[in-house]
């Protein structure tokens, strides 16, 4: 239930502390709390460790907001304000409501904030990928004002059948105006200025034109581009049973961590394409591009070339870079033994061996391979165990001269077992050699 808070305090700095105490009780697994001061702030910030604080000298709304979108760990977001009191199981409400209502995150989800009711959205839940559809963008327009955020966000997502008003998460609103807190000087200074009453009006009243006047269609278009799915690993491999999930998890999570920390750009070989799940979760957990990739196959390249481009045929939404389906290298028709021995392409540093899986494939495999690895490099080989399948009931050992073979091999040249899941294996070569 991932998502990023986003607070905005100024001069108020005694009613926000009593305001991030009460938050700390009521967030729920994987919620960030991004709170967003001003530069002369007198916050203690030691104290609550918990907090991603960011400073900022920005002034208006719409800036200070996209600012904190920049640096938000997560998609979606809640925009909350420091007048705010909410009750303690606000956000598991609104998190239900928003995965029931929009699964494919497209839409907005309001609260009740406990006197007005009127269906706004005066702390919206909702993602960036939302306000591209509504603003063409992934974040809120220039001079987007606080006071037309409930407005401006509740109608155009009404307008497009994507709004919904969860009255159980109940976020009330301590505004002075409604009696709920004493008036506030800094707030009169910030918000009730001339700025932010006739000319915000008059730059709310312009982008109500510009929707009427082409807007709301050109929204449509883009909504109807993000609904485009994506073809997703967990199920290609459900579809044509190939990995085991501990296999897809240990590539998406394990494996694209270790790589995503090296100094250099890395280079990973791939020998067997098959349908191309391991290959397409690694890409899945690393979500950069830069990834230099070599896919080799006497026959079969054309399964994994066809599941990426549906892995990544919505670039709005898809969990690859779309910019693999031109920079991974697929080599089909040749020996991978030949194309290793030719290798021009300096140190590698992860290999997959899931080829020929006989004790001579696997053997020419690794003569070929295993010396391009760079120290402290990363192995790992498919089928090298007999184990329970996805798709079977009983442990199978479909290849029994992988294991015997590899383990002799990785002890003489004094490789390390890392990992093992599924009928898989992961040795790593010492990192002095």
């Amino acid at each position: 239930m991932s998502v990023t808070i986003l607070l905005p305090s100024i001069g108020r700095e005694k009613q926000l502390e009593t305001l991030c105490e009460h938050l700390q009780s009521t967030l729920v697994e994987d919620a960030e709390l991004l709170v967003i001061l001003d530069a002369t702030h007198k916050f203690p910030i030691l104290d609550f460790p918990w907090i991603n604080f960011h400073i900022t000298e920005t002034r208006g709304c719409w800036r200070c907001m996209n600012e904190a979108l920049d640096i938000a760990k997560y998609q979606r977001f809640i925009s909350l304000d420091d007048d705010t009191w909410p009750d303690e199981d606000w956000l598991s409400q609104a998190l239900a409501c928003f995965d029931k209502t929009f699964p494919d995150g497209l839409g907005l989800v309001a609260m009740q904030d406990g006197f007005l009711n009127y269906g706004g959205a005066a702390f919206p839940l909702t993602t960036t990928d939302w306000l591209y559809v509504l603003f063409g963008e992934n974040r809120f327009p220039s001079r987007f004002n606080h006071l037309f955020l409930d407005t401006v966000l509740a109608d155009r997502s009404k307008d497009l059948d994507r709004y919904y008003f969860c009255s159980s998460s109940v976020v009330e609103h301590r505004h002075w105006k409604f009696g709920k807190a004493k008036e506030d000087t800094v707030y009169r200074r910030e918000h009730l200025t001339r700025d932010n009453t006739n000319t915000d009006k008059d730059h709310k009243d312009a982008l109500d034109v510009d929707w009427l006047s082409g807007g709301f269609a050109r929204a449509k278009e883009r909504l109807d581009e993000l609904q485009v799915v994506n073809l997703k690993v967990d199920e290609l491999n459900k579809s044509c049973p190939y990995a085991t999930q501990d296999e897809l998890d240990f590539q998406r999570k394990n494996m694209a961590k270790i790589l995503s920390k090296l100094p250099h750009k890395p280079k990973v070989v791939m020998i067997g394409a098959g349908p191309g799940v391991l290959m397409l979760s690694l890409l899945e957990g690393y979500r950069k591009p830069g990834l230099l990739v070599a896919v080799i196959d006497i026959k079969t390249v054309r399964w994994i070339r066809a599941h990426l481009a549906q892995a990544t045929a919505n670039s709005k939404t898809a969990a690859i870079d779309p910019s693999y389906n031109q920079t991974i290298r697929m080599v089909e028709g040749r020996d991978s033994y030949d194309v290793g021995i030719e290798w021009p392409n300096g140190i590698v540093d992860y290999l997959i061996i899931d080829g020929d899986h006989t004790e001579r494939g696997i053997k020419r495999d690794m003569q070929a391979w295993l010396d391009h690895l760079r120290p402290g490099g990363h192995v790992f080989f498919h089928d090298y165990l007999f184990t329970n399948t996805p798709w079977e009931d009983k442990p199978k050992e479909s290849y029994p001269e992988v294991q015997p073979f590899v383990d002799e091999e990785m002890e003489r040249r004094g490789w390390k077992l890392v990992w093992r899941g599924g009928c898989s294996a992961v040795f790593r070569s010492p990192r002095k050699r």
